[in-house]
């Protein structure tokens, strides 16, 4: 019952870099 919880953290992670990366490469996202 964890491995859901893990995999959610996973992808929050996950799309938390793919927010800050895109950031980083477009100002205008910010």
């Amino acid at each position: 019952m964890h491995e859901m919880e893990i995999t959610q953290h996973i992808l929050q992670d996950v799309l938390q870099i793919a927010k800050e990366h895109q950031a980083k490469k477009s100002p205008k996202f910010h």
